[in-house]
């Protein structure tokens, strides 16, 4: 057995079990030994050796090897590492302090021999970070075969030093003092570099400035004398202007030797004459600005008056339609209506009123946008039912601005048509009577949107109509009303039965006749009774007798004579 290597080889030697291969000095980094024996055939095994070197040296680079910073600024940070190998294996880490914020890796290198290699971060400090070290560390992972702790070399700490512009004034606060008092107003505000502070007041013998440990103090000796006003005024003092106008505001100020100039949408005017122009202006999202009168006066050296701008567009239209819907709505089912408010400002003053009728029922209100003229939707959810049906909506777009009354707009209505199921009257009776020899007629009616259609149904035949005649045909009649929402049933149960009106007539008949002849056999006894008496004739002689007279209850021979009565 023997051992090929292009550094250290051995011979082959006879009757060994193994032959040690060593290098006093390994001086190729790509080096692969081979093991090789000879019995009854050549076997070959390959060495795997991993060559490596820690790194030189690491350490950290700016550009221009800036230490100072400033706040909000982006800056780049690099970690060198010197001469080391093999890359593959290193890994490089980053600290802010003791924090590790980042770990870059070098496994797609297969460069086996010393190599020098980099990697950067980009920071964006802020004012905490003043002061903060940051440090990178280079380690090669050499695996488990390897050295422990595996070797590493980390850089020395970069302190970065972070500038940064003074944040909101701390004092002064107003105080409230008693004439002839000393007082002392103190100025505050953090900051690197220490901020320089400047006060602006009367002069006066009795006010003098120390500034000491980063803190200016205004001090004033026996205070006294009434708080001086800024003799300044504008006209208009407040300014609402719609969009595509053009407005002049005057800074008007009765001091002598003053100096007036205006601030307004970025910009300096050296005049006391402002001239806006909507159509002109850059940064008024929201429609709302801010002009400044700025005056400055011998003793006073300056005061300030502001003037508020409000810029407005009314909408150009309002509609009305429904989200995601067409045609007429179904009852018990919800839809969404929406209003569509086109190019308005400023949005934050808009309010959406929805109309039911003319009853007012919802108003819906916007914050402020990222565009000036703004597209806006509101919504309303509505549920309708057959109350409803040719009901109309409409919607209002209502602007509420200062200094004018609102500005309203107004859109069509809208009319809904709501179909509802059909719901047959429960006037209808349940059983019918029908008698024989006799017709009846069953009605059944409904309500529903579309009009329902009416359909009788017996023994599987299908009658068509309200109305349906019926004779003796007993049995369940089952009214359907359908529409195309729905259906409605109610089932009629008619029975047969007996006429007995005939037989009652005859027999009150009957009585009637009986009754009749019983009166009239009183009415003969008595008129019998009570009508027929005697009669005298006077002056008749009598000659011949031609009948017996009844005379007190004897027979009497009367002549007797014909008379009319």
């Amino acid at each position: 057995m023997g051992w090929e290597a292009s550094q250290g080889s051995v011979r082959m030697q006879k009757n060994v079990q193994f032959i040690t291969w060593s290098v006093e000095k390994l001086k190729e980094w790509d080096i692969r030994p081979m093991c090789f024996i000879n019995a009854n055939r050549q076997e070959m095994e390959l060495l795997k050796i991993t060559v490596y070197k820690p790194p030189d040296s690491v350490f950290i680079s700016t550009k221009s090897n800036v230490e100072l910073m400033f706040e909000a600024n982006e800056y780049e940070l690099k970690c060198n590492v010197q001469n080391v190998a093999p890359v593959q294996l290193l890994n490089v880490k980053w600290y802010k302090g003791d924090q590790l914020i980042n770990t870059k890796e070098f496994s797609e290198d297969n460069d086996k021999f010393p190599a020098n290699k980099t990697t950067t971060i980009q920071i964006i400090p802020n004012r905490n970070d003043d002061g903060v070290q940051y440090r990178c560390e280079a380690e090669l992972k050499l695996g488990p075969d390897g050295p422990h702790p595996p070797p590493k070399l980390t850089s020395d700490p970069l302190n970065i030093t972070v500038h940064y512009p003074p944040s909101t004034i701390l004092e002064p606060q107003a105080i409230r003092v008693s004439a002839g008092e000393d007082v002392v107003l103190k100025c505050a505000s953090n900051a690197k570099p220490r901020p320089r502070y400047d006060w602006f007041y009367h002069k006066a013998s009795n006010v003098f400035i120390k500034d000491q440990d980063g803190v200016s103090l205004l001090h004033i000796t026996h205070a006294g004398g009434a708080e001086p006003s800024c003799p300044l005024s504008v006209d208009p003092p407040r300014v609402l202007l719609e969009y595509g106008d053009t407005i002049s505001v005057k800074c008007l100020t009765n001091a002598t030797d003053s100096s007036l100039i205006w601030i307004f949408d970025k910009r300096l005017i050296s005049n006391d004459t402002l001239v806006i122009n909507s159509t002109l202006l850059s940064d008024f999202l929201d429609g709302n600005l801010k002009a400044m009168c700025h005056g400055t006066f011998i003793g006073l050296d300056f005061c300030e008056q502001d003037v508020d701008v409000t810029i407005y567009n009314p909408p150009e239209k309002v509609s009305i339609g429904t989200l995601d819907h067409t045609g007429p709505m179904i009852e018990g089912n919800n839809y969404t209506l929406r209003c569509d408010i086109r190019n308005v400002a400023p949005v934050h003053l808009l309010t959406v009123n929805w109309y039911k009728g003319k009853y007012h029922i919802k108003n819906e209100s916007f914050p402020s946008g990222t565009e000036f003229l703004a597209n806006k939707t509101a919504t309303l959810t509505i549920f309708p039912s057959r109350n409803d049906n040719i009901t109309s909506y409409s919607c209002e777009a209502e602007l509420q601005l200062p200094l004018k009354n609102p500005i309203k707009v107004k859109s069509n209505p809208f009319n809904i048509t709501v179909y509802y199921k059909p719901a047959i009257h429960k006037k209808s009776p349940q059983w019918v009577p029908v008698f024989h020899g006799y017709s009846e007629v069953l009605v059944c009616k409904a309500s529903g949107y579309p009009e329902p259609t009416i359909t009788w149904i017996y023994n599987n035949e299908i009658f068509k109509g309200e109305n349906l005649t019926v004779k003796e045909n007993v049995g369940e009649y089952t009214c359907i009303a359908s529409n195309s929402v729905g259906n409605d049933t109610r089932v009629v149960n008619v029975v047969l039965k007996e006429d007995y009106l005939p037989l009652i007539a005859g027999f009150v008949a009957l009585v009637v006749v009986i009754i009749s002849v019983f009166f009239i056999s009183i009415y003969s006894i008595y008129y019998k009774n009570t009508k027929m008496g005697h009669y005298t004739v006077e002056g008749a002689t009598p000659k011949a007798q031609n009948g017996n007279v009844a005379r007190n209850g004897k027979d009497s021979t009367l002549p007797m004579k014909k008379f009319l009565m």
